[in-house]
């Protein structure tokens, strides 16, 4: 049984070695070769990680591709006021609007629907969002009656134009009415992203990737 004054020898450990403790060259030379050789795989290892990584040339900041660094998925826009829709009512693109309000759990459901359609259609569609409860107007303009509502605006369709000349060639403001967009669709509640999807296309929304 060891002394209480002496180090216990019975674990896997052993005390630390300085070489200033050793005083002869002889005992310095046999320390050295006494160590343990997993010692010298260790830094033959990191030699060849060092040159490894000195080979592979890694491409600078500059040269990398920009969109691969500044690419952000399109958010929903978020109408401030009613008076902002008249500059997406002139374009030609369907307008898809998202009728919500805070607290609302059905609505939180629809956000992220939104989320994936205005990064899936980019450019190609507007899809917008309007808090009921900050826009002024925006309940009594559109009958919001429930939330989440959602109204799509569009342009009459080319089978629907030519219905419309048929019947009213003649009007003075039938070419104008052509190209002012509508309520094409309408419905209260949770709705499928597929189905919008498609009353989107249907209504002359079109894909980045189609686009090219």
């Amino acid at each position: 049984m060891p002394s209480s004054t002496q180090p216990s020898t019975t674990g896997r450990t052993c005390p630390p070695v300085s070489m200033n403790t050793v005083s002869t060259p002889s005992a310095r030379s046999a320390l050295a070769t006494t160590r343990p050789p997993w010692i010298f795989s260790i830094r033959l290892l990191l030699v060849r990680n060092v040159g490894a990584d000195a080979s592979v040339r890694r491409p600078r900041l500059h040269e990398r591709e920009p969109m691969a660094i500044f690419r952000r998925r399109p958010k929903p826009r978020r109408l401030r006021d009613l008076s902002e829709l008249d500059e997406l009512l002139d374009d030609p693109r369907p307008v898809l609007l998202d009728f919500y309000q805070v607290g609302c759990a059905p609505c939180q459901v629809m956000d992220g629907i939104m989320n994936e359609l205005a990064a899936e259609f980019g450019d190609g569609a507007h899809i917008v969002k309007v808090d009921v409860g900050r826009v002024p107007g925006a309940i009594e303009a559109f009958r919001i009656r429930s939330t989440p509502t959602l109204v799509l605006l569009a342009r009459p369709r080319a089978e629907d134009g030519k219905r419309a000349r048929r019947r009213g060639a003649s009007r003075p403001n039938a070419a104008k009415d052509r190209r002012r967009k509508t309520q094409r669709w309408r419905a209260s509640g949770l709705v499928k992203k597929d189905q919008l999807e498609r009353l989107l296309l249907a209504n002359g929304a079109r894909r980045p990737d189609a686009q090219s």
